[in-house]
């Protein structure tokens, strides 16, 4: 995120969003939304993404105009303050 030819690689599409770099992690904020359009390997069965602890709550994964609804597994903080959020992706998704 932040970063223009690996965003623009995906499609990315925004209204009201910003980037920024906190701890030496670019990212990503919006106060509207933003999306990607991302290529999914055959084998691929998790999307992983991280956040600050305290914006847990504020993440919404659409996949297809649908919310993704599994419960995720979250990793414990690091020392930074960041954890890692992994979604498993429904079958009909990572088979293509």
């Amino acid at each position: 995120p932040g970063e223009q030819q690996p965003e623009s690689d995906h499609g990315i599409l925004y209204e009201q969003a910003e980037t920024g770099i906190n701890k030496d992690r670019h990212f990503r904020r919006a106060k509207g939304w933003f999306s990607y359009n991302l290529k999914v390997k055959e084998e691929a069965s998790q999307l992983m993404i991280t956040v600050r602890k305290e914006d847990y709550t504020k993440v919404a994964i659409l996949l297809n105009n649908e919310k993704l609804t599994v419960s995720p597994t979250i990793s414990k903080p690091d020392k930074e303050g960041f954890i890692t959020i992994c979604y498993s992706l429904p079958l009909k998704l990572s088979t293509g």
